[in-house]
């Protein structure tokens, strides 16, 4: 893999990664939070489309035990919240996260499950190559090109 394939590479792992790493620290805090704007949306609407943070416990040794573990608690959450509470639209594969919509009822199963760190409006985060760029110091590596 040459140097151009590889920052191709990183550019996009970074715009992928940096607007859920943001989010997450965004609404760093208490265990099982739930953010106040998914109750307000829920008075007019019979759902809210949501982000899920779970709770990652202890790192994993290797990349795959990683993925095998976070599908393990997507599905151990995913199993408590029927499916009419919940219809799942995404399940993160390196991120311990779901996306999807969920009711009234099921915010107040996810509130309480062990493995829930935080519930999230999900909303558009737009990352822009001109704070990128500078973050991975992608301007020296185009200067090798």
């Amino acid at each position: 893999m040459n140097m151009r394939q590889w920052s191709k590479i990183c550019i996009f792992l970074i715009l992928t990664i940096l607007p859920l790493i943001s989010l997450a620290q965004e609404f760093e805090s208490s265990v099982n939070q739930i953010e106040s704007k998914i109750y307000e949306e829920l008075q007019t609407k019979d759902e809210a489309r949501v982000i899920i943070m779970l709770k990652d416990g202890s790192m994993p040794s290797s990349f795959n035990l990683l993925r095998e573990k976070i599908k393990n608690i997507q599905n151990k959450v995913l199993a408590n919240l029927p499916k009419e509470d919940f219809k799942i639209i995404h399940k993160y594969k390196t991120v311990n996260a779901l996306a999807g919509f969920v009711t009234l009822n099921g915010i107040n199963i996810l509130k309480n499950h062990p493995n829930v760190e935080g519930v999230y409006l999900d909303k558009m985060v737009y990352a822009s190559l001109s704070e990128s760029v500078p973050l991975i110091d992608a301007n020296d590596v185009w200067s090798l090109g």
